[in-house]
């Protein structure tokens, strides 16, 4: 897919707001159950496929930091992480570079990038890294990701979820009022950078748009493993 100006001005957007990684890394912080029920998921088919071991895509994979803690990096034949923040890469290099054999780290568009991909991966990560494409953009990645998943393979994405009855903008001005009082570490400028993106940049999709579009690129099922208390987040589950 050719990113036309819309897709290149939101990623240029996502990477102006979140490069620096401290920032980015305190609204991950922010939301630690979500992240171990993703990494539940991995582990589960890890321990599935064993003795093989597991081929991972991390989509807006960040440093890594759910597969560093979720997965046995020996045991990972392959990783291949897309992130649009580079000083995020380099931690993830770092802490994965001793680990993984196969490693590849791309800084880019996810949007575009994993459309260029090649290869075959058990696991899909995708944390937080969809609600800033549009609906066509999401449909996208989710038939690109179709086409990348092993047999067996599951896609996991750790977003943003609306509740069906929502709109947009409710969901939005519900959300940046949420995750600037879950960062109070945050200099006020910064969460006012992080409440002004989030009006102004996030789409997210209800459970029974992905449910749908997860039929149209192809999955053979699709479940929500977990819900947060307050309706804004949810792990969902694709399978090939």
């Amino acid at each position: 897919m050719e990113r036309d100006m819309t897709t290149l001005q939101s990623h240029q957007d996502v990477k102006a707001c979140f490069e620096p990684w401290a920032i980015r890394r305190q609204a991950i912080e922010s939301n630690r159950p979500l992240h171990e029920e993703a990494r539940a998921a991995v582990r589960e088919k890890q321990n599935a496929i064993a003795p093989r071991r597991l081929r991972i895509l991390d989509l807006g994979c960040g440093d890594a930091g759910v597969i560093r803690h979720a997965a046995d990096l020996m045991g990972l034949a392959a990783y291949c992480g897309i992130d649009p923040s580079e000083s995020a890469l380099a931690l993830a290099r770092q802490a994965l570079e001793p680990r993984v054999g196969d490693l590849k780290l791309i800084c880019g568009d996810i949007a575009h990038e994993v459309g260029c991909l090649d290869g075959s991966f058990d696991v899909i990560m995708a944390g937080y890294s969809l609600h800033h494409l549009d609906a066509a953009g999401k449909e996208h990645v989710l038939g690109a990701c179709r086409r990348l998943l092993a047999e067996g393979g599951v896609m996991i994405i750790c977003d943003l979820l609306r509740r069906d009855d929502e709109t947009r903008d409710s969901f939005v001005l519900r959300f940046a009022m949420r995750i600037v009082a879950d960062c109070p570490e945050l200099e006020v400028h910064e969460r006012s950078a992080m409440a002004r993106h989030i009006l102004d940049r996030d789409r997210p999709e209800t459970r029974g748009w992905w449910e749908a579009a997860a039929a149209r690129a192809g999955y053979g099922g699709f479940a929500c493993r977990r819900r947060d208390d307050n309706e804004l987040y949810a792990v969902l589950e694709l399978a090939g």
